[in-house]
């Protein structure tokens, strides 16, 4: 019996001598089909073998992807995660807008520093609030046309005289009120600028924490991203 492949093919030749040339041929395909018979269940074995093999690991990834969507689930749970990202969106809306009102406030809080010098230094006079007031400058106008009233009669009447009293009383009462409108100016600003100093740390402490949050945030996305 001679078996041989043929070379470049899955085919293998088969030959068998005997006398009897029925019972060659019934020889030479007995081991044919045996072989095709023993390759068919080498096969099935093999595929079998490979279908469990692979059910096996989808079953294990099966197990662990539901592990990891549990964990996933349970971490965003504890740290209340918002998945769509609307928390940062927020807390980054919320820092811009504080940063635009801590500007403003150290702007204003500058300024009125710098009136606060002013009325520390004795110059109230050179306020822009003072300067600019229009009930100041009409009492001052009319202080002056009294006094210029009172100068020009002044040579013919004493100052003991009931009109000139009059007049001096007019004087003294229109200074009182540039007096008191100034001094309500002046403690004005110092109360805001008092209000500013305290507000200015109060809202940088607030920026402070609101860039911890967003950090804290980030930091939880991160992990979440992994998890995912």
């Amino acid at each position: 019996m001679v078996v041989r492949p043929i070379v470049g093919t899955n085919i293998l030749l088969v030959s068998y001598s005997d006398a009897d040339r029925e019972r060659a041929a019934r020889v030479a395909e007995q081991i044919a089909a045996s072989y095709i018979s023993e390759r068919i269940d080498q096969a099935s074995q093999t595929s079998q073998t490979a279908r469990s093999f692979i059910e096996d690991q989808v079953a294990q990834v099966r197990v662990r992807l539901q592990k990891s969507e549990e964990d996933l689930a349970e971490y965003a749970r504890v740290n209340q995660l918002q998945l769509t990202g609307e928390d940062s969106n927020l807390i980054g809306a919320s820092m811009l807008e504080l940063n635009k009102n801590l500007l403003e406030i150290e702007k204003a809080r500058i300024e009125q520093e710098s009136y606060t010098r002013l009325i520390t230094a004795g110059r109230i006079a050179d306020l822009p609030q003072v300067v600019d007031n229009q009930t100041l400058n009409q009492l001052k106008l009319r202080v002056a046309e009294l006094r210029g009233e009172y100068e020009m009669k002044r040579g013919d009447l004493k100052p003991a005289f009931p009109e000139m009293k009059a007049l001096q009383a007019r004087i003294v009462d229109a200074e009182r009120q540039i007096a008191r409108t100034t001094s309500v100016i002046a403690e004005t600003i110092r109360l805001k600028f008092q209000e500013l100093q305290a507000r200015e740390p109060a809202m940088r402490a607030r920026l402070a924490d609101l860039a911890r949050q967003q950090q804290e945030f980030r930091d939880k996305n991160i992990r979440y991203t992994i998890l995912k």
